[in-house]
């Protein structure tokens, strides 16, 4: 059953008032299943549940606000709904008893149909006395945790910001994916999965790389469940002590390669932003470095460094096994670069290092 319409109900509406609905703000939300006029089904908590906040916009055809609202709620639709960052749904509660579905598609010359995308319902049955609806338009937000606040139209025009101050921070809260927000309270369903990369680590002394970069890079927390690893030093000697509980080393750099013992085979695992080679350049010290691979593919040592080769700054190569690419006697006992492997290069004066990307060949 729904509301009649009313002469107060008119005057209300054509002026507009926001006066609090008896519903108060603070309270848990209703439950409904409806149906909108395409036929699609739609469960207010099955929403909230996903970590979707949703606004329940009351409205009838005739009323005047409610048209000029509907260009608003829109707008936040294509921003925040499934064709934006899909943090948000908004549901239109035509809630009259007389309106015919035809009406909500065209009321009077207004087109309902053609300014809304989000899902309008006509049949709203018993759903706005449970709101106790008494006017038009009746906005409400509600937020993942169920609970329901009235919104006035200044507030909709900021809905990101007021969503923000009480539903909490939307944003990505996965702590593998690559545009992870570490203040967010809230997913936004905006999370971008990242990639992943699985290490095999032989028994002794080896040297790795990573091409992720991820939120928590940092060394004990990536490798304090492996039992095996008993030291990982960078090239400059500092150390993570494993059977001492010490970090001497911080964060691992994708840029760089790491000396590591183990007394067994085990792997590590990253996940997290690929790092395209073209576009991070590896910067040479002058003498020892210690760097990563960054491509996914494996190539030619004497390729990968041929420039370095014609500009004179390669002394040697190694790898962890001791293999070694020596220019000055054209000789590549390496072979190939592959990744997860690190190197150590000595050189004769600062430089830098670009790969190819992973559509060319060397």
């Amino acid at each position: 059953m729904k509301s009649k319409k009313i002469t107060w109900f008119v005057i209300l509406c054509f002026f507009s008032c926001y006066i609090n609905a008896q519903i108060p703000s603070g309270s848990i939300a209703p439950n409904f299943i409806l149906t909108d006029l395409n036929g699609n089904e739609h469960k207010l908590y099955d929403y909230l549940d996903q970590g979707k906040s949703v606004i329940l916009d009351f409205f009838a055809v005739w009323c005047a606000p409610c048209q000029g609202q509907a260009y608003l709620l829109e707008s936040i639709y294509q921003n925040y709904g499934p064709n934006g960052n899909n943090s948000l749904m908004i549901l239109g509660l035509e809630s009259e008893d007389t309106t015919l579905d035809a009406e909500c598609i065209n009321y009077n010359g207004f087109p309902w149909g053609a300014i809304t995308s989000y899902p309008i319902i006509n049949n709203t049955e018993d759903v706005p006395y449970l709101y106790n609806i008494n006017y038009y338009p009746s906005v409400y937000l509600i937020c993942p945790d169920k609970i329901i606040t009235e919104i006035n139209e200044s507030e909709i025009n900021t809905i990101s910001d007021f969503i923000s101050s009480n539903c909490g921070t939307l944003g990505c809260t996965d702590l593998s994916a690559i545009n992870f927000n570490p203040v967010a309270t809230q997913d936004d369903g905006s999370c971008q999965p990242g990639w992943t990369q699985e290490i095999n680590i032989p028994e002794g002394w080896s040297i790795f790389s990573t091409y992720i970069q991820s939120n928590n890079m940092n060394v004990q927390a990536n490798f304090y469940q492996e039992e095996e690893v008993i030291i990982i030093k960078n090239y400059l000697g500092q150390a993570y002590l494993a059977g001492w509980n010490f970090n001497g080393i911080g964060d691992i750099k994708f840029n760089q390669g790491y000396q590591i013992k183990t007394n067994g085979n085990c792997s590590i695992t990253f996940e997290g932003e690929y790092m395209d080679p073209e576009y991070n350049i590896i910067n040479l010290e002058n003498g020892w470095n210690m760097i990563s691979y960054l491509r996914l593919d494996p190539a030619p040592a004497n390729l990968v460094f041929q420039e370095l080769v014609e500009q004179g700054n390669i002394i040697i190569v190694k790898d962890g096994n001791g293999a070694a690419f020596l220019p000055d006697w054209d000789f590549n006992g390496i072979g190939n670069l592959e990744a997860g492997h690190g190197y150590q290069l000595k050189t004769n004066y600062p430089g830098i290092l670009t790969y190819l990307s992973n559509y060319e060949q060397y």
